[in-house]
């Protein structure tokens, strides 16, 4: 019971972070959607689409892709809930980063294709004359505050997303977040670094997150913020680990940022629970790979 309450404490307090701030530097928005309409009149000659198809959150997924960073955009609730989006005749089916596993929901109409209340009420209405989506979230925790947010349709070269999922069918038997986990190690991490710094060793992770090349770590993890334990409290982290040590040793934490083709290691130091800010900085030279 302790735990529960906890939990949801902990759920309002970041609820209301998100509707005092003024939102994440650097997000992804498509402008053609900001507005509080939505463009539902027909007019002569416009084409009307249908919103049957597969959707993903632009400010998170699209965020991520641009500035290479994963924390900082993960707070706003429909990423917890509906970062994806697959909508049919009669159903749409979501998955998110807090709640992974697929769920199904009757389509609401034609133009609002779905109305949820998780972490407070969530509306997603379609523009058929623009083909967009987007979502109107009301933040129960500052009665009032609307956020909106936007969805584009997921591209032919994104269907890995939804491998051994299916993308008409979304099996739930399969979790979305390995999926994405692959996707982001893809993305962010494969390749080859160069150290440039004295004293340290160059290593290569390749597209299955697998490292190679170095002297010790023979092991790597990235904190990809799904489910509801973030040790590294909103920074990106990951560690690094020599699996031939006797645990709790051999793991070497960092946070991490890139700066062009710059990977950025910060040294971090933990409790047991959480990790926290040491002193220190070492720099890798990222080459990408082509086969």
């Amino acid at each position: 019971m302790n735990q529960r309450v906890l939990l949801k404490a902990c759920l309002v307090f970041y609820l209301y972070a998100v509707g005092c701030s003024s939102g994440p530097e650097g997000l992804v928005v498509d402008r053609q959607l900001e507005s509080d309409t939505v463009n539902t009149a027909p007019h002569q000659g416009t084409v009307r689409h249908d919103p049957i198809g597969t959707w993903v959150l632009t400010e998170f997924h699209d965020s991520i892709a641009v500035h290479r960073r994963i924390g900082r955009y993960r707070m706003p609730v429909p990423a917890w809930t509906a970062l994806v989006l697959h909508v049919d005749s009669d159903t749409v089916r979501c998955s998110g980063i807090l709640l992974p596993g697929v769920r199904r929901f009757p389509r609401a109409g034609q133009d609002t294709i779905m109305a949820i209340d998780d972490y407070g009420p969530q509306t997603f209405i379609h523009d058929p004359v623009a083909d967009k989506v987007r979502v109107v979230w009301m933040n129960q925790a500052v009665p009032g505050q609307k956020t909106i947010l936007h969805y584009r349709r997921l591209r032919r070269d994104e269907r890995h997303l939804l491998e051994c999922i299916d993308g008409v069918s979304l099996d739930p038997k399969v979790g979305f977040r390995s999926n994405y986990h692959a996707y982001l190690t893809r993305l962010l991490f494969e390749g080859r670094y160069d150290p440039l710094d004295d004293g340290q060793h160059g290593f290569r992770i390749d597209r299955e997150g697998r490292i190679s090349g170095h002297p010790i770590w023979n092991d790597f993890y990235f904190h990809d913020y799904f489910g509801t334990m973030h040790p590294w409290r909103d920074s990106d982290g990951l560690i690094f680990t020599d699996t031939t040590a006797r645990w709790p040793n051999g793991r070497s934490g960092f946070g991490w940022a890139f700066s062009a083709d710059t990977l950025i290691l910060l040294p971090m130091i933990t409790d047991g629970d959480y990790w926290y800010p040491a002193k220190g900085e070492v720099r890798f030279l990222k080459r990408t790979e082509r086969n």
